[in-house]
């Protein structure tokens, strides 16, 4: 149901946040227990700052609901929940 309001909203570009989400996904389930939290971090901080670049570079002053707004509001939710699980992993 997410997903489905998520398209709805952003149209394509919330396939955008799909896909980190997959991949922080899957660095919460491979990366050491250790380190997940601060993997997670840098995988959804390069998306951003990829998405960021990729809209100054062809599309500049454009305003909207676009990928790197989306992705703003996906990095603090990923980012958390990678923190979350840290923290209940530690004694």
């Amino acid at each position: 149901m997410g997903l489905a309001i998520q398209y709805y909203v952003f149209g394509k570009s919330g396939l955008a946040s799909l896909a980190s989400n997959v991949i922080s996904y899957a660095a919460i389930c491979l990366a050491p227990k250790s380190n997940q939290h601060i993997w997670v971090f840098v995988i959804s901080g390069m998306a951003l700052a990829f998405s960021q670049l990729h809209k100054m570079i062809y599309s500049y002053g454009v305003n909207g609901l676009d990928v790197p707004m989306n992705l703003m509001f996906n990095y603090c939710r990923v980012t958390s929940l990678a923190c979350c699980i840290r923290d209940g992993q530690k004694i």
